[in-house]
C-alpha cells in the first residue's frame, strides 16, 4: 500500500458511564500466535476469624473479572503506557509526607 492510500483518522474515545471496573488483584499474562492475552482475576482471602481458621485454609480462590486480547504490534504502547502511569505514581508518592 503506498502513502497516497493511507490516511490517518483520529480516533475518539467514548467511556459509556455504565462500563464496569472490576477490581483485579492477580493478572496472568500469556501470548500466543502474536497475541497477548491479559486475564485479570479478582482473589478474596476467606474471612479468618482467629488462628484456628488458619489452619482450614488450603486455596484461595481467584475469580476471571476480565480477559484482553493485545496484539503484539501494540502491546509495546500498552507497556510504555503502563510503565509511565507507574512512574507517575511512584513520583506522586514519593511527594507525600509521611505523617508522623
Amino acid at each position: 500500500m503506498d502513502s497516497k492510500s493511507r490516511k490517518e483518522v483520529p480516533i475518539t474515545w467514548l467511556m459509556p458511564r455504565e462500563a464496569r471496573a472490576p477490581f483485579a488483584n492477580n493478572i496472568l499474562v500469556a501470548e500466543q500466535n502474536g497475541v497477548f492475552i491479559l486475564q485479570f482475576f479478582e482473589a478474596l482471602p476467606p474471612p479468618i476469624l482467629d488462628n484456628s481458621d488458619i489452619e482450614k485454609v488450603d486455596k484461595v480462590e481467584a475469580v476471571l473479572v476480565a480477559r484482553l486480547a493485545v496484539p503484539a504490534e501494540c502491546f509495546p504502547g500498552f507497556i510504555d503506557a503502563m510503565q509511565r502511569n507507574l512512574d507517575r505514581y511512584k513520583a506522586r508518592e514519593r511527594a507525600v509526607p509521611e505523617s508522623e
